[in-house]
């Protein structure tokens, strides 16, 4: 059955896996992907601070701690979804000592999914830890008077932090939400574009948009680069499913445009009348859906006669139709008509 539309179901949020946190300290976000803010844990001193802003991506890569007796410091890095390049914010001062940095493989899949915490008047104490079962060490004292420990439900991760400091951290809170880099469907077709009279420029579209950000981030592309290589299915006239032989090949040759925000501004000539079909692929996960279009387009002679092989592998590209597909080495034939 051809798979056209991919929709999204937003499941009720996990508040269970809050077990020590009061209802009163857990509020929705009301802005895609509909993660949840957890805390504040602390006191209402310093100043506010939240690091929940358009310009970093969902992911910290990295996190530095200044402790003695009490967190002093907490310093984190996100990337940039405008550019790539590394945002480091920091909140209280540098007293204590500074500890070892805390590494997440954010590009492998790694992502923090349980903290504990000490805290009275500020936050005393905090230790992070990981999907892939890694740990940092407890930055902090040990004299506290309240513990917590925050608990993600499966696919949830921290996002970013938010509270109050100022020669402290005075309190820490956590937005948590969904891993919007698990690809759950992965779907590849030729689809209409447009026509032409041939001679004359065509314009079209390339890049990435998805229904839980209005940028594209080079991490969300490469995660979107491996899930492909592994499988997709690719439809037409029926559904074939195009395993990692052949997969990989198609993934990598739309690399850059997994990366990039999709823009209008491109353009090309068809030496002929037509119809323009466009290579593009669609994805659905935990976050929502994403298409994405390549900079593969072909030329038939009508909206009935799509083309039948995966990007550049057609025998003849005069007859996209019907004029028969190549394979890749080790992999079979893939014809989707």
């Amino acid at each position: 059955m051809r798979t056209a539309g991919i929709f999204f179901a937003l499941c009720s949020l996990p508040f269970a896996v809050l077990a020590e946190a009061p209802a009163s300290e857990v509020e929705i976000l009301n802005v895609p992907p509909y993660g949840y803010r957890a805390g504040p844990y602390g006191s209402g001193g310093g100043d506010a601070f939240d690091h929940y802003t358009n310009d970093i991506s969902f992911y910290p890569s990295r996190l530095s701690i200044n402790s003695g007796r009490v967190i002093d410091q907490i310093c984190a890095e996100y990337t940039s979804t405008l550019n790539g390049n590394t945002i480091r914010k920091c909140n209280g001062r540098t007293g204590g000592d500074q500890r070892p940095d805390f590494r997440i493989d954010v590009d492998g899949g790694e992502f923090v999914n349980r903290i504990n915490l000490a805290y009275a008047t500020r936050l005393d104490g905090i230790q992070f830890h990981t999907n892939k079962n890694r740990s940092s060490q407890w930055y902090g004292g040990g004299s506290h008077l309240n513990n917590n420990t925050i608990t993600m439900a499966n696919d949830m991760m921290l996002y970013s932090f938010f509270g109050r400091a100022g020669r402290e951290v005075d309190s820490l809170g956590f937005i948590i939400g969904p891993n919007c880099m698990d690809i759950d469907e992965r779907i590849g077709e030729w689809r209409v574009v447009g026509s032409t009279n041939g001679n004359q420029a065509f314009g079209y579209s390339r890049g990435t948009t998805n229904s839980w950000s209005s940028e594209t981030t080079t991490t969300f592309g490469e995660t979107s680069t491996n899930s492909f290589s592994n499988s997709f299915e690719g439809l037409g006239s029926r559904s074939v499913t195009v395993t990692r032989e052949t997969s990989q090949f198609v993934a990598n040759l739309v690399r850059q445009d997994f990366s990039l925000t999709e823009n209008s501004s491109y353009t090309t000539t068809f030496n002929s009348s037509g119809t323009v079909w466009q290579w593009q692929f669609f994805s659905s996960g935990k976050c929502g859906r994403s298409s994405t279009n390549s900079n593969h387009l072909m030329l038939t002679p009508n909206g009935a006669q799509q083309p039948c092989c995966l990007p550049t592998l057609f025998r003849d590209f005069q007859n996209p139709h019907s004029g028969g597909c190549l394979a890749r080495p080790g992999g079979p034939v893939v014809n989707l008509c």
